[in-house]
């Protein structure tokens, strides 16, 4: 009996360990905010449909490696990102020329969809479509 148990959680932990990485192609392109919530607040604060469009709030991932983030029309943050597993590791030029780093934990991506989360201490779980 315990053989077939420790089968049962080798196999599991193989399964588990397989989670495939994201490919740059994945998020490359135009993704437009459907629902942001911020996750830090009690309770948390979420913000979508005729609220968030009105913003129209988007992010770009180009396929050079560079980023923008856009918002009623105008830049909020610009910078470059890399892809390390399911993290996007982008880093924000400020306007004085200095560098932030924000990484953002991608929660699920397919062809339309993308969730991802920023990985800091105002954390915000961004749900966006592919434009």
């Amino acid at each position: 009996m315990n053989y077939k148990l420790y089968i049962v959680l080798i196999s599991l932990a193989l399964l588990f360990s397989c989670k495939q990485s994201v490919k740059t192609a994945q998020i490359e392109g135009k993704w437009l905010y459907q629902k942001v919530e911020f996750l830090r607040q009690n309770p948390v604060i979420v913000r979508e449909g005729e609220e968030l469009e009105a913003d129209k709030p988007y992010i770009i991932f180009e396929k050079s490696g560079k980023a923008k983030i856009m918002s009623s029309g105008k830049i909020l943050s610009e910078g470059a990102f890399v892809l390390d597993g399911d993290i996007i590791r982008y880093e924000e030029i400020l306007p004085d020329g200095q560098k932030r780093a924000i990484p953002f934990l991608i929660i699920e991506i397919d062809e339309k969809h993308l969730i991802f989360e920023s990985m800091d201490q105002d954390t915000k779980r961004i749900t966006a479509i592919k434009n």
